[in-house]
């Protein structure tokens, strides 16, 4: 794909949707406005939280797997998980 094709579509739909966040709310941060409208209750500054924690973990596992150089098990992408507990885990994250 091109991208010089896309992006001044990209940048209207960005501007557009500034303009939307700052009538809506003009004292909040635009991504902060929304987001609302994707995941109830969340902000900036609660998503840079979880990446930092998530980034705790994935740096050092990553730095681990580069040393040893063998890829590590992926079975269990392959099995079969209950849903609710999924969701459950998932709430407890993002709260």
């Amino acid at each position: 794909s091109d991208y010089s094709k896309f992006k001044p579509s990209l940048q209207e739909w960005v501007d557009i949707s500034k303009k939307k966040a700052a009538l809506i709310d003009p004292t909040s941060a635009a991504y902060d406005v929304l987001v609302e409208d994707y995941e109830k209750g969340m902000t900036a500054a609660r998503i840079d939280e979880i990446f930092a924690k998530v980034r705790e973990g994935v740096v050092p596992l990553i730095k681990d797997i580069r040393e040893k150089g063998t890829p590590p098990d992926a079975d269990w992408l392959k099995g079969t998980y209950d849903t609710k507990k999924q969701a459950e885990l998932c709430e407890s994250i993002a709260l």
